[in-house]
């Protein structure tokens, strides 16, 4: 509990520096909030990649190394839906990390393909060995032939 407290300013100037307001690039200032829910099941008609296993591993890979607190930020960006404009987000946690002590790590426990390009993620995200975020539900995006964090995943991190 004390734990959430003290990443509370964290979550606040974060929201500030990317995932919240006009600068969202898609969002608007007037426009209602975007459900991150990922809950719903997929439709019928939704199909998967062509090579399960291989998406599979390449989406479980790539949040890996996305979440690792040791991973560099050029790489974290990288493997980030809109990396480019959420970069300096992803920089201000790694130095907030780093000066909380945080050994951040994530266990992808489970991928539902939703379309060839899209999937449902449940993972934990972990202090170590220790659970911040046990069973939550998250969207990983293909994008120029990698799976990224959805940026929709990452800013709802950000504002929890």
């Amino acid at each position: 509990m004390r734990r959430s407290f003290a990443l509370a300013p964290t979550i606040a100037v974060l929201a500030l520096v990317g995932c919240g307001g006009s600068s969202s690039p898609q969002a608007s200032s007037s426009s209602p909030p975007v459900s991150t829910d990922t809950t719903t099941p997929p439709a019928a008609t939704a199909t998967a990649p062509a090579d399960v296993a291989a998406a599979t591993a390449a989406v479980k890979t790539d949040w890996t190394t996305f979440f690792l607190y040791k991973t560099p930020r050029a790489t974290q960006i990288s493997l980030l839906e809109h990396g480019d404009t959420l970069g300096p987000a992803v920089k201000f946690a790694a130095r907030l990390q780093a000066k909380q002590h945080l050994k951040q790590v994530v266990k992808v426990t489970k991928v539902t393909f939703t379309s060839p390009t899209q999937a449902s993620i449940i993972y934990a995200l972990l202090n170590g060995t220790t659970t911040l975020l046990g069973a939550a539900n998250g969207t990983a995006v293909l994008d120029g032939g990698t799976w990224k964090v959805s940026e929709a995943t990452f800013c709802t991190l950000v504002t929890l």
